[in-house]
């Protein structure tokens, strides 16, 4: 093993030709195999105790969380006022009586509990052993099978349980759980105006396969009292078809099919249309909620989070927005007569963001007793939160400020008038995407600093909201019941996660539960990457990154580069914490295996930093994110001089698949090898999500609706990657999958098209019957790269054929 990596390294520092005379250099099977080991999903099972998850009692401040032991998986009990764990219960004894139980030996480890309740003192679990689930006394270890009931997919259940709302033929239904009383609400839904309906564009797989999945009512909601129930209507009827070629089809037919769904292009006329409507469960009555001229409303927030209601459940709290999200409005609803009333505002010349990530759920909380709100903006540059009165819509006070970011908000306690939360950058030096978590006043005063260690802090939140929660996502609570403690994991990119339990007064450690082991992930050769920091293109602004070196790395060598991309508003790729260091579909240290010098980094224009720094995406996004990335790889090659910026590849999926393509096309002499997977290679040609950070789009009569089928957005033209197909000089693969719906296939052909119509050599890989996630699901696709990046951009010849294993 150790000869063979030292080969690996020799063939990295040689300067390789392809020409004609030059020695051939190969890359052998045995270096994929290594390559291979370090792919994510063989790596995902490496690390034991990574991050055991904390669960409370009740209202106890006492925990179990579940670890690995040295024979499976082993259960520990918490006090968190002393700090003192022990083992829940006796494993095997707990084994036996289950296989006694069902007369099937059962070992320890293979034990899998899902929920621990404790009682009077006495402990008792649901337990998993076997296929069959078990409600054990871990006093008496005894156990008894669980009946289990099968899972209802289809059906919306009220909070009290007396009511199933469903959906059939397009309408929205109810059925009583006692009497099964069905009952019709609406009577005017039909094909593509549904109640509680998906939009077509997500039923592609469906028609694929031609069977339809039974779901829930989508964008629906039942109050807390199980009175009301908020559905949204989908309007599809004037919305064009959108057509995917299925050369292969699944069914295994000869003759290719054409599937339609559809789907809205950014301009078109046909527009998806929703409207949301409340029904009265005790009296039947229908009402349509009327937000105000040009105003959507959002029920769920990003990634449907549960609105919010009023104490008295008759007034719930969605958020509203314009097109493009310039302004964004919270609203209060009247369930009785369906008013809408404006509660706040916000506006800006670019978008509006509501919380550090576009992916993130709102920061924003619901305290109920008092009648206040806690509201996320970046009014001063920097994303902060600030406390509101529900009734009059005015700010009582500014919790937190200055020049870094609030990340997420983990608990509010009302009775308490404190918030605890996490944010990024606050503490000078510090990396401003490490996450660290605060406390402070509702009513203000000094914020402190809870987890100071310079890492990133993963801590589950709650919304701590009595009668409701606005943006909160599912998570496990990381404060005790009482508040006065929290467990939480930290890490780097190259320092194993500590499980920690810790005082939220001050901060201190009360104990060191787990520390995770890399054992078995070093063995595999992985090796952590160098996280790092550069200037901006613009000579002033601080980016982050990181950067995976190959094996035996020689500082005296010479390297080639490759810039593992993705950019955008709406992720950062660079990883921040050690699961993140060897989990990506990006796969940046098998390639570093082969004998590159693999880096990501956040430029400007994404996330998780100043509101300008996200704004400098807005719009034109592209190009300062590439120049960003030109900048920091000439500082890292003049920090470590092996770098070899005469050699640099770059590759990307998705938003990072288009900045590829793009990098290829407008800074060639720089790029030299390209791989664009699934890149939206014009951004004209997809629906109109992205306006939030792309602008609204304007045609050259001024309007926003496509005059004719061949119009571009006059600030949509700059984003074309078609326009600058003459400028490609370098290596350049195109793969798109002909199923894609997110991406669609068509936007790669478009860039084909284009760089044929100039006489441009490129290499096309076209993949029959893949979406847009076969990037982290084909293994053929990542042997493909490997391939282009080791002949093209190492000069070598692969192995023939190589297959990676399948993934899962």
């Amino acid at each position: 093993m150790k000869a063979t990596r030292v080969r690996t390294a020799l063939l990295a520092v040689c300067t390789l030709s392809t020409g004609f005379g030059a020695a051939e250099q190969r890359v052998s099977h045995n270096d994929y195999a290594r390559a291979e080991a370090l792919l994510s999903h063989n790596l995902g099972d490496k690390v034991k105790n990574e991050n055991p998850e904390a669960r409370w009692f009740g209202t106890q401040d006492k925990f179990w969380y579940r670890r690995d032991g040295g024979l499976g998986l082993e259960y520990v009990v918490v006090s968190a006022t002393t700090g003192l764990k022990r083992v829940a219960f006796d494993h095997q004894r707990l084994a036996d009586a289950i296989g006694s139980s069902i007369e099937t030996e059962i070992s320890a480890g293979a034990l899998q509990v899902t929920e621990i309740n404790s009682a009077d003192g006495a402990l008792t679990a649901k337990v998993k052993a076997a296929g069959t689930s078990f409600s054990c006394n871990l006093s008496r270890y005894d156990c008894v099978k669980e009946a289990s009931d099968p899972p209802q997919f289809a059906v919306l259940p009220s909070p009290d349980g007396t009511w199933l709302a469903f959906t059939r033929e397009n309408n929205i239904w109810l059925k009583h759980t006692e009497t099964n009383e069905e009952r019709q609400l609406t009577t005017d839904g039909g094909p593509y105006f549904s109640y509680g309906g998906f939009p077509d564009q997500d039923r592609l797989d469906a028609m694929r396969s031609g069977q339809e999945y039974p779901s829930p009512p989508a964008n629906s909601y039942w109050s807390p009292d199980g009175r009301w129930l908020v559905v949204e209507r989908l309007d599809e009827r004037e919305v064009e078809d959108y057509p995917f070629l299925e050369s292969c089809p699944a069914n295994g037919s000869i003759r290719p099919q054409v599937i339609s769904v559809r789907i809205p292009l950014l301009g078109d006329k046909g527009q998806r249309r929703t409207e949301t409507f409340i029904f009265d469960v005790e009296t039947g009555e229908q009402r349509a909620l009327q937000p105000p001229h040009g105003f959507s409303l959002d029920f769920f927030g990003s990634g449907n989070s549960p609105i919010a209601w009023s104490s008295d459940a008759h007034h719930p709290y969605p958020i509203g927005a314009t097109e493009g999200a310039k302004t964004i409005r919270l609203f209060d609803v009247d369930m009785g007569s369906g008013a809408v009333r404006t509660i706040i505002e916000e506006t800006e010349k670019t978008s509006v963001i509501l919380g550090h990530n576009l992916r993130s759920g709102p920061c924003v909380r619901f305290l109920g007793d008092s009648n206040e709100l806690i509201w996320f903006s970046e009014r001063d540059g920097w994303g902060h939160l600030y406390l509101y009165d529900l009734d009059s819509g005015r700010v009582k006070n500014r919790i937190t400020t200055g020049d870094w970011t609030v990340c997420e908000i983990i608990r509010v306690d009302a009775e308490d008038r404190r918030i605890f939360f996490t944010a990024g950058g606050r503490e000078p030096g510090s990396d401003p995407y490490y996450r660290k978590l605060y406390r402070a006043s509702l009513d203000g005063g000094t914020i402190t600093l809870l987890t100071p260690e310079e890492a990133d802090h993963h801590i589950g939140g709650s919304s701590g909201n009595p009668s409701g929660r606005l943006g909160s996502q599912a998570v496990t609570p990381s404060l005790s019941p009482s508040g006065d403690f929290f467990v939480e994991s930290y890490s780097t990119p190259n320092s194993e996660p500590r499980f920690v339990l810790r005082s939220s007064e001050d901060g201190r450690i009360i104990s060191h539960l787990e520390t995770a082991d890399a054992t078995a992930l070093y063995a595999t050769g992985w090796r952590a990457p160098v996280r790092f920091s550069v200037t901006s293109a613009d000579g002033v602004t601080d980016l982050r990154g990181a950067i995976y070196f190959p094996p035996d790395f020689d500082a005296g060598g010479s390297y080639p580069v490759i810039d593992a991309i993705y950019g955008g508003q709406v992720s950062i790729v660079a990883p921040r914490t050690f699961r993140q260091a060897y989990t990506s579909g990006y796969q940046r240290a098998s390639l570093a295996e082969l004998g590159f010098v693999v880096i990501s980094l956040d430029g400007r224009g994404t996330p998780c930093r100043s509101k300008a720094f996200r704004e400098v995406g807005f719009g034109s996004f592209a190009d300062p994110q590439l120049d960003d990335h030109v900048a920091a790889i000439k500082q890292l090659a003049q920090r470590y001089p092996a770098l070899d910026t005469n050699r640099v590849g770059v590759y990307g999926h998705s938003n990072g698949g288009y900045l590829a393509a793009r990098a290829l096309l407008k800074n060639p002499d720089f790029f030299n090898v390209g791989v664009a997977s699934a890149g939206p290679q014009n951004f004209h040609g997809l629906p109109g999500t992205g306006t939030p950070w792309m602008g609204i789009p304007r045609y050259a009569d001024g309007s926003s609706e496509r005059p004719d089928g061949a119009a571009i957005p006059q600030n949509y033209q700059i984003l074309d990657n078609t326009k600058f197909a003459a400028g490609l000089k370098g290596q350049l693969l195109l793969i798109c999958g002909d199923m894609d719906n997110t991406a669609f296939p068509a936007l790669t052909l478009q860039l084909a098209d284009a760089l044929i119509k100039v006489n441009k050599d490129f290499d096309l890989l076209y993949l029959p019957n893949q979406t847009h996630m076969y990037f982290v699901q084909q293994p053929y696709v990542m042997r493909r790269i490997w391939d282009y990046f080791v002949k093209h951009l190492l000069g070598a010849t692969p192995p023939d054929n190589y297959e990676i294993k399948p993934y899962g």
